[in-house]
């Protein structure tokens, strides 16, 4: 059994299950970013799985490379590669975002807006929709609705803040 897969930050909600990849945002314009953590400090990092390089290190808490891997090894972790994934990702999007985010949601609009009946604001952070799922639509209709709801989250949150942050479970 899967699962449940959620999103935090500026904006919230859960990912549709078995219809939306956690990586739905990139969608609108921004690439995620991988968030791993080092091994004994727990510090957190950024796109190292895209990093060629092995030694890289927490230079806030280690003094080089070297000093990193001394104490993974006192605590008894063995290898190398001094960080793991976090097995989640983050999106920033800012305020000069916007338009491409508006277009990328008229894109949306135009092939299932037929089926979202409207969008209101709930507790003034978040967005909340609703939808009619007709009988016979597609997988690749359902898919695209859900990313819609996403996108409106995002706009909402441009509009409302200039900027919008959210990490995603993967």
């Amino acid at each position: 059994m899967g699962r449940c897969r959620y999103y935090n930050g500026h904006i919230s909600g859960k990912f549709w299950f078995g219809i939306q990849s956690s990586k739905d945002a990139d969608f609108f314009g921004q690439t995620h970013r991988s968030i791993s953590r080092f091994h004994v400090c727990g510090c957190t990092a950024y796109d190292l799985s895209v990093n060629s390089l092995m030694n890289y290190y927490c230079t806030t808490c280690y003094p080089s490379y070297e000093a990193h891997l001394v104490s993974m090894l006192a605590q008894g972790i063995e290898g190398e590669k001094t960080w793991v994934s976090d097995g989640r990702i983050c999106y920033t999007f800012l305020k000069t975002d916007i338009q491409e985010v508006c277009a990328k949601i008229l894109l949306l609009e135009s092939y299932v807006g037929e089926h979202m009946e409207g969008f209101r604001i709930k507790d003034k952070e978040s967005i909340q929709y609703r939808f009619t799922m007709p009988g016979g639509i597609r997988g690749d209709e359902i898919s695209l609705v859900a990313r819609l709801c996403l996108g409106k989250q995002i706009l909402y949150c441009l509009e409302k803040h200039g900027i919008c942050e959210f990490v995603a479970d993967l």
